[in-house]
């Protein structure tokens, strides 16, 4: 009866301690799941939209006086949601000649001569995949000589907005 008795106790024993592993590694992974819920989507914010965005444009030949402005803008998704922009437009303003020197020119007080609602062909709405950059083109016919400042804005619906700006003389 001996052996039985500590057989039991053994067996007693090796149950406490794989129970208090078990127990212990279920508390251990709840807390590494939380700090890796933490990491994503609190500190690394991946749930959030990350878009970059660049203009580039050229003055191609057209007819005589007017030259073809090729715009070239390009939205990039760096981060890992889909991007689902609430407004992306474009902006083409002529720069007044003869300006002071060293006097700031402000964007925002020449009014655009054209406005493109990049949106308006995207019936289903415009969706930026993740890690992808798209390339939308717009031609716009400008004199030649024209100083020229291309906008571009993206704007989401928390309020925040991306824009980029070049100007570029039409030759």
């Amino acid at each position: 009866m001996e052996v039985n008795a500590d057989r039991r106790t053994w067996l007693q024993r090796a149950t406490s301690i794989a129970d208090f592993s078990l127990k212990t590694l279920s508390a251990l992974a709840i807390v590494a799941a939380g700090l890796w819920t933490v990491w994503t989507f609190v500190i690394s914010r991946s749930d959030a939209e990350n878009l970059n965005l660049t203009v580039a444009t050229e003055a191609v030949e057209y007819d005589g006086q007017v030259r073809l402005l090729v715009i070239h803008s390009k939205p990039r998704n760096l981060g890992r949601t889909l991007g689902r922009p609430k407004r992306y437009e474009l902006f083409i303003r002529q720069l007044p000649n003869g300006a002071a020197k060293w006097n700031i020119v402000d964007l925002r007080t020449v009014s655009p001569l054209v406005s493109i609602d990049m949106l308006k062909t995207f019936k289903a709405g415009y969706e930026i995949e993740p890690g992808v950059e798209y390339d939308d083109v717009q031609l716009v016919a400008v004199p030649l000589g024209a100083l020229v400042a291309i906008s571009a804005e993206i704007g989401f619906r928390d309020g925040s907005v991306i824009d980029v700006h070049e100007v570029l003389r039409v030759r």
